[in-house]
């Protein structure tokens, strides 16, 4: 069983990320302009669904 969305962050990630391999799927958010407000785009998803992405990108230029 996968963590809950709110739990905290897995001490190393790419451990985590092997142990949800083929059982659960992260869904991710690229976070694009305005550098001025960078988690605008991960905060529309949370505003929808209630949920954090569980992947975050950003591009700082």
């Amino acid at each position: 069983m996968s963590a809950p969305a709110n739990a905290a962050p897995p001490a190393d990630p790419l451990e985590y990320l092997k142990s949800i391999s083929g059982t659960t799927t992260l869904s991710g958010q690229h976070n694009k302009e305005p550098l001025s407000d960078p988690t605008r785009w991960t905060q529309k998803i949370h505003d929808i669904t209630g949920d954090h992405p569980g992947l975050w990108a950003g591009d700082f230029l």
